[in-house]
């Protein structure tokens, strides 16, 4: 698969999930459980993400 079709069809998925009304992307995250039903996010960044006030300290 060369790049230009895999971004052809990236796009394509892209524009096809934008045209679902957003209703739908919106319950799709709440069963992911990416967020809640008040929209308040529940996934935690990786570690080195983090910031350096949720880091332990190593002293």
């Amino acid at each position: 698969m060369d790049s230009k079709s895999l971004a052809s069809q990236l796009l394509e998925e892209v524009r096809k999930d934008g045209e679902r009304p957003a209703i739908d992307r919106w319950k799709e995250l709440i069963a992911r459980g990416a967020i809640d039903e008040k929209g308040r996010v529940l996934l935690r960044a990786p570690y080195p993400m983090m910031s350096s006030k949720r880091k332990k300290k190593s002293r």
